[in-house]
């Protein structure tokens, strides 16, 4: 029996998900709308109360109605403090991550099928508040986190698996919105 396991980077800007190829080889899945990356940004319709717009569209829809989304809320993962309130209802930094998580673990088994775990990515200096913060949202989103790892780790082992390595190679982590 063999399992679907996706690693994904849940971004401050945007987020993308991975699987290995019938070879092992590391490849992005994409996303129902044809993209690699997901815009890690959640919108609240004011005419749909308790549904919730994910990317692209909650994107353009933030243009004109800011104060209904949220943008960059991995800056926020571990920070008890922070609750975005929308049409009387609450939600923290899990639950929003939570809204991203769903989307692209949707998409990625409309197209890979069923996802068993997932390994996902944090900066490396984050604190100990918002990795638990990171696998409670995955927990919220009905998927079983099965690591949180370093995201130069990610990119260390991804170069390792594409190239040969003979000796020591460094990782630099530049971030979209955390650096």
């Amino acid at each position: 029996m063999s399992s679907n396991i996706v690693g994904i980077d849940l971004g401050t800007t945007f987020s993308s998900i991975a699987s290995l190829d019938a070879v092992g080889k590391p490849e992005i899945i994409a996303t129902l709308d044809g993209g690699r990356l997901t815009p890690s940004v959640v919108f609240f319709p004011q005419d749909e109360v308790g549904k919730t717009y994910v990317g692209e569209i909650a994107r353009d829809m933030l243009i004109t109605q800011s104060s209904r989304g949220v943008e960059e809320i991995k800056k926020h993962m571990g920070n008890p403090q922070y609750v975005k309130r929308i049409d009387g209802q609450s939600y923290n930094p899990e639950q929003i991550s939570s809204f991203i998580l769903r989307k692209m673990i949707g998409d990625a088994e409309e197209i890979k099928g069923a996802i068993d775990s997932a390994v996902i990515t944090v900066p490396a200096n984050f604190p100990e508040s918002a990795r638990r913060a990171t696998m409670d949202a995955g927990a919220l989103a009905d998927i079983t986190v099965s690591h949180i790892i370093n995201e130069p780790t990610a990119a260390a082992l991804h170069y390792a698996s594409v190239q040969s390595v003979a000796g020591t190679i460094m990782v630099y982590d530049l971030g979209g919105g955390i650096f």
